[in-house]
């Protein structure tokens, strides 16, 4: 549209030039007489052509743009139809409407899981310092960082990069404590660490919070001698199973399963 008005701005200022020239060429016949008239009768014929040309293109440009305008109006015309202002409004302010709402939950869901990660941190945290009766002093707290890792906290505030096997599977059953008691759901437990590495003294506990935290099934894995079986004997479960696999011929298979009821 903004195209279409300069060239016709320019194309009037063409015909406005065109016609000043055929003033003064009127007044140049009327001056030079009939002996340079042929030469100025030339180039007056000239002049009133070049005018119509101009007049012609300035009336067609105005019929391009009376025919947009008309356009533009009964796009216009067609979309108040089909889409009353007042609706239009509406899907406007809905549209708002519906952004800030998800705005509301995606605030809401992290402040949820901040507080859920805060909870699990506490309740696993509670675990761990009852759990490992030595515990070191550097083994403060436990914390979920932004890529769900669990760390162990110094209180310095410092992460502890010094955890021995037998302490992170303390912590890793910890941790599974927590998240057990954040979910109030009941599922049997796998347990595969190296119990070995634990005092005897840790292990009861282990034992003991098995039974009172995971009432459930409860699988654990463990080499030959890591749990002694008084030790297991006390696994507050119905039916107890003692399995002893063997390796020949780097072929593992099921040497014999016990029934320990």
């Amino acid at each position: 549209m903004q195209n279409i008005e300069q060239e016709l701005e320019k194309l009037t200022i063409a015909e406005n030039t065109l016609a000043d020239d055929l003033a003064g060429l009127l007044e140049q016949i009327s001056e030079s007489g009939v002996s340079s008239g042929k030469a100025a009768a030339a180039q007056l014929e000239k002049a009133a052509t070049d005018l119509k040309t101009a007049n012609d293109k300035i009336e067609e440009l105005n019929a391009t743009i009376t025919g947009y305008e008309i356009e533009q109006e009964q796009l216009e015309n067609t979309i108040t139809q089909f889409i009353p202002d007042e609706q239009i409004h509406a899907l406007l302010v809905k549209k708002e409407l519906l952004t800030h709402i998800a705005e509301i939950y995606n605030t809401a869901e992290k402040h949820l899981m901040e507080k859920a990660r805060s909870r699990i941190e506490n309740k696993a945290t509670k675990y761990m310092r009852n759990l490992l009766i030595n515990r070191p002093e550097s083994y403060d707290r436990l914390e979920i960082d932004e890529q769900f890792r669990i760390n162990v906290i110094e209180p310095s505030g410092e992460v502890n990069k010094g955890i021995n096997s037998a302490g992170a599977s303390l912590i890793a059953l910890s941790l599974v404590s927590g998240l057990r008691d954040e979910a109030m759901f009941q599922a049997p437990l796998i347990v595969d660490a190296g119990f070995g590495n634990i005092d005897d003294d840790n292990t009861a506990l282990i034992i003991e919070h098995l039974n009172d935290n995971f009432p459930g099934q409860c699988v654990i894995l463990a080499h030959d001698g890591e749990i002694r079986e008084e030790q297991l004997n006390k696994l507050n479960t119905y039916t107890k199973w003692t399995i002893e696999a063997s390796n020949q011929e780097q072929t593992s298979f099921l040497k014999e399963s016990i029934p320990n009821l």
